[in-house]
């Protein structure tokens, strides 16, 4: 799921380098999709990085600031290249109540399509804290117990993470589509100390009991899936008004996220080119 920092490559190498690196394996991975026609549908709960995974596909090296406020998705969007051609990604808002307006259409077209990549995004339990007023106040609250009520955040975030999957593995295993699937863990700048319980979390638990009930379905030759982790934005999770509520982990630096950018780029173009 993460890369070791004693294997990643150390500050050696330029920062610019590694930018636009990533620039043209955007690229490359766009012109497979257009090419090949494989749809790529997004799905994860609200406030988990679903539409700045698209944005950062699209365009690595010139999102980055804008990626970094979070806006409500209200609707299913389709990202492209920046060119006349439109690529088939599709980010459907993650919202609960939303989703029963928006998944639908893509569940559809997933049974329509002859082969499909699938992504669910999950981080952890970190969704972005303007989805949870409630949250807000009680850490305002006299007395108010911050350890037990940010804990009790995170498992609420985890919970909403199991129902979005067992959601959708459950259409997985009713259609006859190829399904390749990635989980993108992302936000591994906040939880990047404690990664071990993370990944043991994700490939040892109910979730991945959840994935592997779409490879029993449908078998090797009808479904493959890969779990990546990635920090898209490196920033504390903050409030509104920039009380930070969870700070990027200590010793996590540029080379561990660009690393981990190129490993999903890459395992990107893997199960692209292997539907």
């Amino acid at each position: 799921m993460f890369i070791e920092p004693h294997v990643i490559v150390s500050a050696t190498v330029a920062t610019f380098e590694h930018r636009k690196t990533l620039s043209l394996a955007a690229k490359k991975l766009w012109t497979l999709i257009t090419k090949g026609r494989v749809p790529i549908i997004v799905f994860g709960p609200g406030g988990v990085g679903k539409t700045t995974l698209g944005h950062f596909l699209e365009t690595p090296e010139e999102r980055l600031l804008a990626m970094a406020k979070y806006d409500r998705s209200v609707e299913t969007e389709e990202f492209n290249l920046g060119g006349p051609v439109v690529a088939r990604v599709f980010v459907p808002p993650g919202q609960e109540f939303r989703r029963e307006l928006t998944w639908p259409h893509l569940y559809t077209m997933l049974a329509q399509e002859k082969r499909a990549l699938v992504v669910n995004v999950v981080s952890d339990g970190y969704h972005v804290l303007n989805l949870e007023p409630a949250l807000l106040s009680e850490l305002t609250n006299p007395g108010a117990k911050r350890k037990e009520i940010l804990e009790a955040f995170l498992a609420r975030g985890r919970e909403k993470e199991l129902a979005v999957v067992r959601a959708v593995t459950d259409h997985i295993c009713k259609i006859e589509s190829r399904v390749s699937m990635i989980t993108v863990v992302t936000k591994q700048d906040l939880w990047w100390e404690h990664r071990d319980q993370v990944q043991k979390h994700y490939e040892h638990g109910t979730y991945n009991r959840c994935v592997e009930s779409i490879l029993q379905a449908k078998g090797a030759q009808g479904f493959h899936h890969e779990f990546v982790s990635v920090s898209l934005v490196a920033n504390n999770l903050c409030t509104d008004s920039g009380e930070v509520v969870f700070p990027t982990a200590r010793g996590y630096d540029e080379n561990i996220q660009v690393a981990h950018q190129h490993k999903l780029m890459a395992t990107l173009f893997a199960l692209i080119k292997a539907i």
